[in-house]
This record gives C-alpha cells, sequence and structure tokens, in this order.
C-alpha cells in the first residue's frame, strides 16, 4: 500500500505502524493490525531494518527475524543496474548498509538467524529451508 508523505504522517501520529522507518528518504512501516492477524495464526515476511527489527521484536518477542547479509559491492552492482536512483541516494544506501553490516553485535541479539547472501540460489535455499522449519513447529 502506498501512501502519500502527508498520510503516512497522519498514520504515523495515530499509532498505525509497527515500526516505519525513513531511512532512504521514503517512508516505509508496518501496520499494527499484523500482531492481531498473527494471533490468528497468519504469518507475515517484512523487509526491515535494524530499527524495525528491533521494534517487531519488542512488540511481538518470538517473532522469528532473519538477516540477510549482502557483500557491498553486488547491492552496489544492483543498485547502479536499476538506474532509479543518484548517485548520492546510491552512496546513502551504500553508507546505512555498510553501517549495518558492522553492527554483528547488535545483529545477534534481535535476529534468530543471519543468511550470508554470497550465491544468490543457496542464499534463497537456505532462507526456504528456515521458513519450512519454522512454520513446522
Amino acid at each position: 500500500h502506498f501512501l502519500s508523505k502527508e498520510e503516512f504522517e497522519y498514520k504515523l501520529s495515530q499509532n498505525f505502524f509497527i515500526e516505519w522507518s525513513n531511512s532512504y528518504g521514503n517512508y516505509y512501516g508496518s501496520p499494527n493490525s499484523i500482531i492481531n492477524e498473527l494471533k490468528e495464526s497468519k504469518s507475515y515476511i517484512s523487509i526491515l531494518d535494524i530499527a524495525g527489527a528491533q521494534n517487531v521484536k519488542a512488540k511481538v518477542p518470538d517473532s522469528i527475524l532473519i538477516w540477510i547479509d549482502v557483500d557491498i559491492k553486488e547491492l552496489e552492482k544492483r543498485l547502479v543496474s536499476r538506474n532509479s536512483e543518484t548517485v548520492e541516494e546510491i552512496n546513502k544506501r551504500l553508507d546505512i548498509a555498510k553501517s549495518e553490516i558492522i553492527s554483528h553485535d547488535i545483529k545477534k541479539n534481535i535476529f534468530n538467524y543471519n543468511i550470508k547472501n554470497e550465491d544468490f540460489s543457496a542464499a534463497v535455499a537456505c532462507l526456504k529451508s528456515i521458513i519450512i522449519s519454522e512454520l513446522n513447529k
């Protein structure tokens, strides 16, 4: 769901989100309604930054969080090939990614799993294995 900046900020003032961020110049967030749906045995896959993961873990302590490490050079290639961002925006994203990769101590206290995305097929297979294992518990 896409919202205007004004709509998003209004929803922020209403505590609509379980987590949100503005890391890359755009707002991203997950609605609090997820919590009720989790109680109904629904599952969600959300793409979060470290701050978002911390917020989710605080509100849903039994959530399963998976960190996927990316090679910075590969990330840069992907961002450049998309041709959707300026050099400055790409550099900002890379700086954020570098700082998150370095935050190992923070990550090990939040995330249940860590996947190295050096080989895409292997990373996908690992992710699928984790999801299937967790859903079968």
